[in-house]
């Protein structure tokens, strides 16, 4: 089976801005890359072709040499560093902006299927999923439908409310549209179609946001309720069957009121893991027909039947809780989203051993 694993940061989708790699989203990138490829590919019968941006230079590390699953970082220079650790994934440069979407096209078509993973703003993974779409590729993540409703964050919490899923209280703000006095402080403001929280801030007042730069306001955003409790997530596997909640992890934020992800860890505890496991199942429940990891954004309350949960968002694609999972798990996790999706029942258990990772795939925690 030959898959094309797509990942938009490292496979040049950047190549035509003139800024440098935005750091957090390259870590993030690179991280599930390179950990989804090296799992894909020890399945047998399975090739994958993957495209990488010129900038990206093909070396090991120690680590990788010693057999670990710690991807590989940021170098001094600013290029990244990437390993077709195995013969069974193939490279494919991109050396200019015009070359991107040729050979995307190129690898979609000679491709069985393909999975994609892209930032939702500015439309990048629903384009892409619709190119992939119309020339017939079976995809083995979200479709373009579904990522249209969850790249679209306001969108998406009206939606899941909607079907009874809790969410915070929440308002839409346009563009140039100062922030309503008579909303309840402190809130969450993030651009509606942002991705690995950039852009996004705790508001203690309206004037917070009010006497921000117009750069700044010049896109939708979406004011919510700021929600005290314990940030996690949980990665659903979808596919004809019922959605299998894989453990929830512990999110680790940034404290300086603008919430990037720092990585996580698990396990939870049962209660916890309980109560995430079902507000997520409930909240890819809404979705309809989808297929592929879901990863979804929860806030536990402190009341412990759970009703202070609220779900934060829904990813419609891969997400870095996967570096974790993968680690904490003693089959292969991509093997176990193919069965998912082609509706077998996956072979996937956790012993439970403790995992700390960080947003650029680095194991803090032994494993076998």
């Amino acid at each position: 089976m030959r898959i094309f694993l797509y990942e938009f940061i490292t496979g040049g989708g950047l190549l035509a801005d003139p800024d440098p790699f935005p750091a957090s989203l390259l870590a993030e990138g690179l991280a599930m890359l390179t950990a989804l490829a090296a799992d894909l590919a020890a399945i047998p019968h399975v090739q994958v072709a993957v495209m990488r941006d010129h900038r990206v230079t093909q070396s090991r590390t120690a680590d990788q040499r010693r057999g670990t699953r710690t991807p590989l970082a940021v170098t001094r220079d600013q290029s990244v560093a990437f390993a077709d650790t195995t013969p069974a994934v193939h490279s494919h440069l991109v050396h200019d902006p015009g070359q991107e979407p040729e050979i995307f096209e190129r690898l979609v078509c000679a491709s069985d299927a393909a999975i994609l993973i892209a930032p939702e703003f500015d439309g990048h993974l629903q384009m892409r999923a619709a190119q992939a779409e119309q020339v017939g590729i079976q995809l083995l993540s979200p479709g373009s439908h579904t990522i249209a409703l969850c790249a679209d964050k306001h969108r998406t919490a009206r939606h899941l409310a909607a079907h009874d899923v809790p969410v915070p209280p929440g308002r839409l703000i346009e563009p140039g549209q100062p922030l309503p006095p008579d909303f309840t402080y402190p809130a969450v403001l993030k651009p509606v179609d942002g991705a690995g929280s950039l852009g996004v801030r705790r508001i203690e007042s309206p004037d917070d946001w009010n006497q921000q730069s117009h750069r700044d306001r010049d896109r939708p955003h979406r004011l919510e309720r700021f929600q005290p409790g314990l940030p996690a997530s949980v990665a659903v596997l979808c596919g004809p069957g019922d959605p299998l909640p894989l453990p929830a992890c512990r999110q680790r934020l940034s404290e300086e009121g603008q919430f990037r992800y720092l990585g996580g860890s698990l396990p939870l505890s049962d209660d916890l893991d309980r109560r995430a496991r079902r507000l997520a199942t409930r909240a890819v429940a809404t979705l309809g027909d989808v297929r592929g990891y879901i990863g979804v954004d929860l806030v536990l309350g402190d009341v412990p039947d759970g009703a202070a949960d609220v779900v934060i968002e829904i990813n419609p694609r891969l997400t870095t809780s996967y570096v974790g999972l993968r680690a904490a798990t003693d089959h292969n996790l991509a093997e176990a989203m193919l069965a998912a999706i082609a509706g077998r029942p996956p072979a996937l258990s956790f012993p439970g051993l403790p995992v700390q990772f960080d947003a650029d795939g680095t194991i803090h925690a032994s494993f076998p």
